[in-house]
């Protein structure tokens, strides 16, 4: 049986030799079923109470409070290596595609911003070691410790540095790298979210094109200061959910020069830290010489509804995580006739639903649709009326209990589909 200090030997000897699964095991990273498991090992590792000091931390994090939560976990260097456990699969499904994307390249500067602990960058660098590897973050808890992971695994491609997106590292001044990335780093703004009140796709896009670098993510100095000017490449993998993070994003990375080729964009899947399917857009962007010249809504929609549909037993289920599609399928599945409708205002003033039952042809439309970029459809054959409009009055019933109900003759919201 290989000894950890062999397989250090053998990753001095050869960087690119090693697989995915022996970097992770010779950090002691690994995969957990479920959050549950994953602190049973905590306990084990680090007794009781250092363990329910972490619990506290990752609740920080779960709060939104990353700062707090980044800080205390990268004191230790072995705990922050054990909580690289809870992304390795999302490491794993971003390596196959980043792999993948450089598949014709020999070698390229490649930064990563808000590196961590240098996990995910250091195994990149072993992938590539032709390759030069810079990350930087805004913790030096976390690159004191990427550092040290760097002299772990001897890599001499890879540095590490402190600063965050908005100042970056003075020594990545005028740097022109060929690729920059962001996993998991760049939260999405919340600025926006309130104004989308029941709007389509379409009219959000449009009010996104106007609103510019004000929508509250700034990637200019990104592009100006990291970037290659032109051919340089910003990949972006973060926890963007609805389609109005999503296109936000889009219109940050316009905004900033930068050019959405969605051919190269992808949607991953990876298994989240409870066990569960997760899906995510994975967005790439270019450089140009000129001005980028403004996206297409159609090719925005396009991608949008590239993202995995699920299907019930006699009909299309389009729900939660499924908005972009539900809403582009409602807008397009045409000439429809409203049957009947009914609209809940919750009692606490926090928002309101609609449910509408269609017509089109030989096909019922259910479609649901909040004031909170909700959007749901089924699609079920015109045998199943009585059904549906059962489940319909069930829903009028039901809702009473905690919002007021309106019974709407006529749709209040339009989705607009436009002409090709």
């Amino acid at each position: 049986m290989q000894t950890q200090a062999m397989f250090l030997k053998s990753i001095k000897s050869s960087a690119s030799a090693m697989t995915d699964d022996e970097f992770f095991k010779v950090l002691g990273i690994k995969g957990y079923k479920n959050i549950l498991q994953f602190w049973s090992a905590m306990d084990e590792e680090y007794g009781l109470t250092r363990a329910r000091q972490l619990e506290s931390a990752y609740i920080k994090l779960e709060e939104g409070d990353d700062r707090t939560f980044y800080s205390m976990i990268y004191e230790e260097f072995d705990v922050g290596l054990a909580f690289a456990s809870l992304r390795i699969d999302l490491y794993r499904s971003f390596l196959t595609w980043f792999k993948a994307m450089m598949e014709n390249r020999t070698s390229a500067t490649v930064i990563d911003i808000g590196c961590g602990n240098g996990v995910l960058t250091c195994l990149m660098a072993a992938n590539f070691p032709e390759s030069r590897f810079i990350g930087f973050d805004i913790s030096e808890a976390g690159i004191d410790s990427a550092n040290k992971l760097k002299k772990k695994l001897s890599l001499e491609n890879v540095d590490f540095l402190s600063g965050d997106l908005n100042s970056p590292p003075k020594e990545l001044e005028n740097m022109e790298a060929d690729i920059a990335f962001s996993v998991a780093s760049i939260d999405p703004d919340q600025q926006f979210e309130d104004s989308a009140v029941n709007r389509s796709l379409i009219e959000l896009w449009r009010e996104l094109e106007q609103s510019g670098k004000q929508s509250g993510e700034d990637l200019s100095k990104l592009v100006s200061n990291l970037l290659k000017s032109n051919g340089g490449i910003f990949i972006c993998f973060d926890k963007l959910v609805r389609p109005l993070q999503q296109m936000r994003r889009l219109q940050a990375m316009i905004a900033a020069g930068l050019k959405p080729d969605f051919a190269a964009s992808a949607w991953l899947q990876y298994t989240d830290v409870q066990g569960e399917p997760v899906i995510l857009p994975i967005l790439l962007g270019r450089t140009e010489s000129a001005q980028a010249s403004p996206c297409n809504i159609l090719d925005v929609i396009g991608f949008l509804i590239r993202k995995n549909r699920t299907f019930d037993e006699g009909g299309i289920n389009l729900s939660y995580g499924e908005d972009a599609v539900a809403e582009v399928a409602f807008s397009y599945l045409n000439p429809k006739i409203f049957i009947q409708g009914a609209r809940a205002d919750y009692k606490d003033g926090s928002g309101s639903i609609w449910q509408e039952l269609w017509q089109a042809g030989p096909v019922l439309i259910l479609f649901e649709h909040s004031n909170h970029g909700y959007r749901g459809l089924e699609l079920h054959p015109l045998t199943a009326r009585d059904i549906i409009k059962e489940r319909h009055d069930r829903f009028i019933e039901s809702s009473k209990e905690y919002a007021d109900v309106v019974v709407i003759e006529e749709p209040e919201s339009r989705f607009t589909a436009l002409e090709p």
